[in-house]
């Protein structure tokens, strides 16, 4: 299963998520069995096609992409200028496209929901205590990343699963008290090429 998850990586889909994190959410997937995966902040799709393929493998489950792939919701909160530039000037149309061809290709859209849409606006579509596996990827400014754990965190089951990506980031790092003060626990942290997560489990 490597090898998959190392040639749906090299496919040249927008976005940071490399071989060994998608070994890793991958490997996620198939330890916790989920029904139900969420990710916030979806943008080129490779995070999303390494949940889809893990739960194609169960033959089960389904992961919910959230991303209103818009530029503004990506410079709210205090953000670097360089930031600010990089999203502002970004092809959605383009992202858009080939994120569901990337998906289709790999035969991955049996196993994927996208919901177009800011994520405060899909609060209600989930439960709380719905989720199994939630991935964290959205806006990193302290306000929005903040936020995002206040209402996305009573919606994981208890022992579920959450991935907080760019935990190096000082927007994320503020957003990262909140966790621990929840009294859900870091399970392992990641510094790979792309990307320096921490996995947890609430408790």
């Amino acid at each position: 299963m490597r090898e998959q998850i190392k040639q749906l990586m090299s496919q040249g889909v927008a976005g940071w998520c490399d071989v060994d994190k998608g070994n890793v959410l991958y490997d996620l997937v198939q330890e916790y069995k989920p029904s139900i995966v969420v990710e916030i902040g979806t943008f080129g799709g490779r995070s999303i096609g390494a949940f889809a393929l893990a739960l194609k493998s169960l033959g089960k489950g389904i992961v919910f992409g959230i991303d209103p792939w818009e530029s503004a919701p990506c410079m709210e909160g205090v953000n670097e200028e360089a930031n600010d530039t990089y999203w502002s000037n970004m092809d959605w149309d383009k992202i858009v496209r080939e994120y569901f061809d990337f998906l289709r290709r790999n035969d991955l859209l049996k196993y994927h929901a996208h919901l177009r849409k800011k994520d405060v606006d899909c609060l209600d579509y989930f439960p709380d205590g719905s989720i199994d596996i939630l991935h964290i990827d959205s806006n990193h400014s302290a306000e929005l990343a903040c936020q995002t754990v206040d209402l996305w965190l009573p919606k994981l089951k208890p022992k579920g699963i959450l991935v907080m990506d760019d935990i190096n980031w000082d927007g994320v790092k503020v957003a990262l008290k909140k966790i621990e003060e929840s009294g859900t626990v870091l399970l392992n942290s990641y510094d790979v090429s792309a990307s320096c997560f921490g996995v947890y489990q609430k408790g």
